[in-house]
């Protein structure tokens, strides 16, 4: 948060798809901590991508698990 010295984390969903890919570039270059979600997580580019948390999720993931991918998120 603003009052933190810590970067804002910003979580994107989709973030191996198209727009996904774009807004994570843009956060990164932007100074955020990013946790991309992505339904192949493979899929992400690990040398654009460094030091982003890449989780597995989709819509058949649980409740638990989506609501768990949010914590921190500001």
């Amino acid at each position: 948060g603003p009052m933190s010295s810590a970067p804002d984390l910003a979580v994107v969903w989709g973030a191996t798809g198209y727009v996904g890919r774009q807004l994570v570039r843009a956060l990164i270059a932007s100074g955020w901590r990013v946790r991309a979600l992505a339904r192949d997580p493979e899929a992400a580019d690990p040398e654009a991508w460094a030091g982003v948390e890449v989780r597995r999720i989709d819509m058949h993931s649980s409740v638990q698990a989506m609501v768990e991918a949010m914590d921190g998120a500001d």
